[in-house]
């Protein structure tokens, strides 16, 4: 009986923490309108997380293309994740992407470091996204 029950919570507790994994998964946009990025996608296959990022480009968007996505929960043993970092090196520009889950609303943080000390300065940018 007992070890019924333990099997039962187990799955229960696996199926929180896969439910609570797969909200960062999907195709997030700009709540408002964004000078930086037009829209990401976020997936994990086979457990490897990935980001693909399309800039904002005139007239069409630039493609960042897919960065391996760094994830992370709260805490040590946490095994929900509400966090990441990415990177991409653009020839020119370093660009570091941060990510947090805040309810409903994906945060993300771009940091851009350009390569020639003598063209424009570093900056860094915060972009909320909603789900597409």
């Amino acid at each position: 009986m007992k070890s019924g029950i333990l099997t039962i919570l187990l799955i229960l507790f696996s199926m929180v923490i896969y439910s609570q994994n797969n909200l960062l998964e999907g195709e997030w946009v700009p709540k408002d309108s964004s000078n930086d990025i037009s829209r990401l996608v976020i997936a994990q296959n086979n457990g490897i997380w990935s980001v693909h990022v399309w800039g904002t480009c005139y007239p069409d968007a630039c493609d960042w293309g897919k960065s391996d996505l760094k994830t992370f929960g709260s805490f040590p043993l946490d095994k929900s994740i509400s966090y990441g970092f990415a990177q991409w090196d653009q020839g020119f520009i370093d660009q570091y992407l941060t990510l947090h889950l805040s309810e409903k609303i994906l945060v993300v943080e771009i940091y851009s470091c350009f390569k020639d000390k003598l063209g424009p300065s570093n900056y860094h940018s915060i972009i909320l996204t909603v789900r597409k």
